[in-house]
């Protein structure tokens, strides 16, 4: 499995590859849908949730995950792109338009600020 991401000017954009059974062209069209698992993972075990879930959170967000299988000509396996706009909103900030990283630092120190909050701190 390969990851990596690169920036955008409008986006964060990450990819995921893998070398697996890759996903039949008759079911890329259902990949994302709820309980939905493709016609040639019989012998592996799921419900068919994982990639619904993460197409709802990339909705929530204006993002989008897409799928490529086969990637590469002659091999099986897939990649996703996830696609992350620099527009999203930070949770409880009313004034910032978009997510910037100047906006996160500086925050990890400030008792109940979001990311304070995750890591136990008040």
């Amino acid at each position: 499995m390969t990851l990596s991401a690169h920036d955008e000017p409008d986006a964060l954009v990450i990819e995921v590859l893998d070398e697996g059974i890759g996903i039949p062209p008759e079911d890329q069209e259902h990949i994302f849908d709820d309980f939905f698992r493709a016609s040639n993972v019989t012998e592996y075990g799921g419900a068919g949730l994982g990639l619904s879930i993460a197409k709802k959170i990339m909705d929530a967000h204006e993002g989008k995950i897409e799928l490529e299988s086969p990637y590469q000509s002659g091999k099986d396996g897939c990649k996703f792109t996830i696609t992350i706009p620099r527009t999203l909103r930070i949770p409880g900030d009313h004034t910032s338009p978009t997510l910037e990283a100047e906006d996160l630092q500086g925050q990890s120190n400030q008792p109940n600020s979001p990311s304070a909050v995750g890591r136990g701190e008040e």
